[in-house]
């Protein structure tokens, strides 16, 4: 489809426009009406605000990235969710504390959000998560795998590409080398993140899963790894069952006492009550849920969950 004629102007024999110096405004203005009409007459506004329950990690670690896409507009819009942020007009970008900046792209993503359509009303905010820890592109295989501080950036692009781009300020990471126990836990994290992120198993019993839950329980590297075991315990990886609900609910509930700790604190909440409607306490489940709410009144998760109530 062309544009028409009292945008793109009179042309020569050449098929360029007479009015050069118009040429840029009115490109501009033919995209300007291309995303108009794909948000129904209207140009979408938007403001991007990145952050994350725990900036200062340690190597390797992943990084909870929680997204927040403000309308600012006047009118509704629909925005489309992206099975990665790296899809659907989302974008991430880091500056590493050496070499040159890079675009995230996972691998594997930690997102329980399904490919969909969500309306954003004027004044209101869309959340989203995103658990960040191989990058396909980079000097490494891991996002942050060398220690210093890193500047990330989300920006949404409205129609996939085709209309403005919105970012969000700088989000600096601190990430430090781990020392003592941390350090021994980290071999064995890489171990199980390379089987469990890069080849998709559903096997909690991958021998690194149980050191690292058994031996090093209480460091950063361990509790992620008592996370996963869990979770594959209630979405069916592993069969759902009301043992399999037992022994994950124990899990998430210490995880949830060592919230200062773990960044998926909001997360274990959801899962928990999940483990209580199956194990016939489901008072218990919604209470949990409204607490999560209380506590964690702008995470993604908990927006979540107070939609469906």
């Amino acid at each position: 489809m062309s544009p028409p004629r009292w945008i793109s102007g009179p042309r020569s024999g050449l098929g360029v426009t007479r009015w050069g110096w118009q040429a840029p405004v009115s490109a501009a203005v033919w995209l300007f009406c291309l995303v108009s009409l794909a948000y129904g007459g209207t140009v979408p506004a938007f403001r991007v605000r990145a952050k994350s329950p725990r900036t200062e990690i340690l190597t390797c670690e992943p990084l909870v990235l929680d997204v927040e896409l403000h309308n600012v507009g006047d009118a509704e819009v629909q925005v489309p969710v992206p099975l990665a942020m790296s899809g659907l007009g989302f974008a991430v970008t880091i500056v590493p504390p050496e070499g040159p900046e890079f675009k995230y792209q996972p691998l594997e993503y930690e997102s329980h959000l399904s490919l969909r359509q969500v309306r954003i009303a004027p004044g209101k905010v869309y959340r989203r998560r995103d658990v960040l820890l191989y990058s396909g592109q980079g000097n490494g295989m891991y996002a942050f795998e060398v220690p210093g501080t890193y500047a990330l950036r989300v920006s949404y692009t409205p129609g996939a590409r085709s209309g403005p781009t919105f970012q969000s300020e700088a989000l600096q990471v601190k990430v430090a080398s781990p020392d003592g126990g941390e350090r021994e836990a980290l071999a064995l994290f890489k171990g199980m993140s390379q089987v469990y992120f890069m080849y998709g198993s559903d096997k909690p019993s991958i021998p690194e899963f149980v050191k690292l839950s058994e031996r090093y329980p209480t460091t950063v590297y361990g509790r992620f790894a008592r996370y996963y075991m869990a979770r594959q315990l209630v979405t069916g990886a592993c069969g759902r069952s009301h043992e399999n609900y037992l022994k994950a609910g124990a899990v998430f509930e210490k995880l949830i006492e060592e919230r200062r700790s773990f960044p998926l604190a909001d997360q274990c909440m959801v899962y928990l009550a999940e483990c209580y409607r199956h194990t016939g306490k489901a008072e218990e489940a919604a209470k949990l849920l409204e607490e999560l709410v209380k506590q964690y009144p702008e995470s993604p998760v908990a927006q979540a969950a107070r939609e469906r109530r």
